[in-house]
């Protein structure tokens, strides 16, 4: 009895731990998943810019585990940012990107 009763208890806190879990990947935005993937070395520069990027035109057309229904912060910075990198970028992502932003003119910016 005592034994299925621990067992029962390991279950559970292993279940209760992966809930707690997914909950905590619910209470961040896309950026903020984003963002952890770049800084653990996951996704690179590149893909975490085009990401940023589908977060505000296209969420949809972002892989499931970087979509999330908790609302942006600020989309205006994430703009600046890449427009701020756009030379380091590849001529493939500022393509890509290009459709949704373009790059900081000498005057001021540009975005849609």
């Amino acid at each position: 009895m005592r034994k299925s009763l621990i067992a029962s208890f390991l279950v559970i806190s292993i279940l209760l731990s992966a809930f707690v879990g997914a909950c905590d990947r619910y209470a961040q935005t896309s950026e903020d998943l984003i963002r952890e993937a770049y800084e653990q070395g996951i996704i690179d520069f590149d893909t975490q810019a085009l990401y940023l990027t589908y977060s505000i035109y296209e969420p949809e057309a972002l892989p499931s585990e970087y979509q999330s229904n908790v609302p942006a912060k600020d989309a205006t910075a994430i703009i600046l940012e890449i427009q701020r990198n756009w030379d380091e970028l590849s001529a493939e992502t500022q393509q890509e990107i290009s459709r949704y932003i373009q790059p900081l003119e000498e005057e001021g910016y540009y975005f849609h």
